[in-house]
């Protein structure tokens, strides 16, 4: 080997260099995108279900609706009571758990929302999103 020769030319640097150039490179050209958000399911089968619950002693408003997803399915819903001009006078959001028939039921410790007789007589309608 002759020893005027330029350093790349020396294969004890060659290696190491194109590592720690493809190293360099991989820092500012990994652009990973976030993952998609949830898609939404959308919920069917309404019933009112609202009550004067004696234990909170206030009116609660717990709609029982389905969703097509294997039981078991973990989702997290929000609900929205609508008055008759759509206009939303109760909001809720709870994790759910999804029965045989694809009923959804309130999973953990938190209990249904409660409001007042005036608010609860009001709602009309739901509008109900579940996502996994």
């Amino acid at each position: 080997m002759n020893p005027y020769e330029p350093w790349f030319k020396k294969k004890k640097f060659i290696i190491p260099l194109v590592i720690v150039v493809l190293a360099i490179i991989g820092q500012f050209t990994n652009k990973e995108t976030p993952p998609p958000a949830p898609a939404v399911i959308t919920a069917y089968a309404f019933q009112d279900n609202i009550f004067y619950d004696d234990d909170q002693k206030a009116w609660a408003w717990t709609p029982i609706f389905k969703v097509n997803l294997d039981p078991f399915t973990k989702v997290v819903c929000d609900i929205k009571g609508l008055d008759k001009d759509g206009k939303a006078v109760v909001a809720d959001n709870f994790l759910g758990n999804v029965l045989n028939d694809g009923t959804v039921i309130y999973y953990g410790s938190k209990r249904y929302d409660i409001t007042t007789k005036e608010i609860a007589d009001s709602i009309k309608s739901y509008e109900i999103g579940c996502k996994k």
